[in-house]
């Protein structure tokens, strides 16, 4: 469900809130006032809001966290959780429900990126031949494909503590707000997600948001 709420005297929209399973996710534009900072700890200064947002409306006191080895946010036990960030919005997924054992969120900006480029780095051969072929809705679906990859790495990467390439996960089944992928090749680490997981996608103006949460 999307809505509105003032936050800081920003917008901050919640693209999920479903607090009977712990988890919310959360975007907020940018300017809040943080003076003469660099980009990058105003971007850490929004994530810290938006964390401080959440961790509210789940009654938890301590927003602390340190950074694991593959770049995921690490909170105090029972607590798992993905920080994105890119352009003017960043976003947040929080989940304290014991039955989530792995989440991710990724944001992609769509405006002047090299598509040609993207799709050649990250979609597989199949990928590629089920784009549109219109131009704008085949950048969208480029896109929505490379944020999602983003998202399943962010997803599996604490449980498996080892990288992968992002054509080592395909689309196998895609909708107007729902991708659904596999993971193919033959690397150990992957070997036990043999069913596919679903990852969840919007467009937000110019900007593509995923998630994903099992």
């Amino acid at each position: 469900m999307l809505f509105d709420l003032k936050f800081d005297n920003q917008t901050v929209f919640s693209l999920l809130d479903n607090r009977d399973a712990g988890f919310v996710a959360y975007c907020c534009e940018h300017g809040i006032n943080v003076g003469n900072l660099t980009k990058r700890d105003k971007e850490k200064q929004l994530v810290s809001y938006l964390l401080q947002t959440v961790f509210t409306k789940l009654s938890i006191p301590d927003v602390s966290y340190t950074h694991g080895v593959g770049g995921q946010p690490l909170f105090r036990e029972g607590i798992k959780g993905s920080i994105t960030h890119c352009g003017n919005y960043a976003a947040v997924l929080v989940s304290t429900d014991p039955k989530i054992h792995m989440l991710g969120i990724d944001l992609e900006h769509f405006h002047k990126r090299n598509f040609t480029g993207i799709a050649k780095r990250v979609l597989t051969i199949k990928e590629v031949e089920n784009l549109a072929d219109a131009p704008e809705q085949r950048e969208r679906e480029i896109m929505s494909l490379f944020s999602a990859k983003e998202t399943i790495f962010k997803a599996h990467y604490p449980l498996v503590k080892e990288w992968f390439g992002f054509q080592e996960a395909q689309c196998v089944k895609k909708n107007k707000s729902e991708i659904l992928m596999s993971f193919i090749g033959q690397r150990k680490a992957l070997m036990g997600f043999n069913m596919p997981v679903s990852i969840h996608y919007l467009w937000q103006d110019d900007y593509v948001l995923t998630y994903l949460l099992s």
